[in-house]
């Protein structure tokens, strides 16, 4: 679905990948899937972000966040999305400070994991505030 997402996004059809997105939401509520359900808020912040709506995006952050102890194997990962949901959003909104502040939120992850690949992703998320 995430490659979905970009691609609606690519083209311009936000709402029929927010209809995608929706719908899948749907079906990992209805099977109990918190990672799936994470997964799917944070595609609907992206969608949010594309349609420059950054408020819209944010307000989806303490449902994800709540989703995310129950999210397995997939926490790490779906935490540092999150952040860099916020970072974008905050970009969007004008607030570089909450930005930044979420970006080094993400390194901080990223180190405390030893994941080299997500800490290279949060010094992206850092120099795009700059």
């Amino acid at each position: 679905v995430k490659t979905l997402v970009a691609a609606h996004i690519a083209v311009g059809k936000l709402e029929d990948a927010k209809l995608a997105v929706k719908d899948v939401l749907a079906q990992f509520k209805t099977s109990g899937n918190k990672a799936g359900q994470a997964a799917m808020l944070l595609a609907s912040g992206e969608l949010s972000c594309a349609d420059k709506d950054a408020e819209k995006a944010l307000s989806l952050v303490p449902e994800i966040k709540a989703l995310i102890p129950g999210a397995g194997g997939k926490s790490n990962e779906l935490e540092a999305a999150m952040l860099n949901l916020q970072v974008s959003a905050n970009l969007l909104k004008g607030a570089p400070s909450d930005a930044m502040n979420a970006a080094r939120e993400m390194r901080a992850l990223a180190q405390k994991n030893s994941d080299k690949e997500a800490e290279a992703n949060a010094w992206h998320a850092i120099a795009s505030v700059y």
